[in-house]
């Protein structure tokens, strides 16, 4: 009895860690997606209302997308304790990385946003919006593949991986 269910603990256990291993792919595209929403967002509201930085994440850090990637938040704290917007947006992307379930592909045109924003008119900021948007889109592209690709293909082996222990072992 003890032993059937041994067995059946570690088949279960390599079941979750397929699905687990799954679950940051999808992960991945659910972060990749809201930071495409939050970006379009931010070019919307530059493009028609023109608000500073601060306003600007003042304004979207309560929406859906923005609180799903932490780092817009993130950003507005460190501006209200006197960081210049790239330091705070450097920073603040620094932290949510490790907390994010992307890859440093993903994050580079976030931090290549955060050098530029707000070094020109809001023409250029908008097409440094358009760029970022542009780069962000591939990784998205390139994060549904790889879900689609790899995801079963984690549970499944997950599941194998346990099945396999216990043969072995009992």
């Amino acid at each position: 009895m003890i032993k059937t269910m041994g067995m059946i603990f570690i088949i279960v256990a390599g079941a979750y860690a397929g699905h687990r291993a799954s679950l940051s792919l999808t992960r991945r595209v659910t972060q990749l997606e809201n930071i495409i929403t939050f970006l379009r967002l931010m070019a919307t509201q530059l493009r028609y209302t023109m608000p500073a930085l601060d306003v600007l994440l003042e304004e979207l850090s309560d929406t859906t997308a923005a609180a799903h990637i932490i780092f817009p938040g993130k950003c507005l704290e460190l501006m209200k304790q006197g960081h210049a917007f790239p330091e705070a947006w450097k920073e603040a992307l620094d932290i949510a990385e490790t907390e994010l379930s992307l890859k440093k592909t993903d994050m580079l045109p976030l931090y290549e946003l955060g050098e530029r924003l707000g070094s020109t008119d809001v023409e250029g900021q908008l097409a440094i919006f358009s760029l970022a948007d542009k780069k962000i889109g591939q990784s998205l592209a390139a994060a549904r593949e790889e879900r689609k690709r790899n995801g079963s293909l984690y549970r499944t082996l997950g599941l194998l991986t346990g099945v396999f222990i216990v043969l072995v072992t009992f």
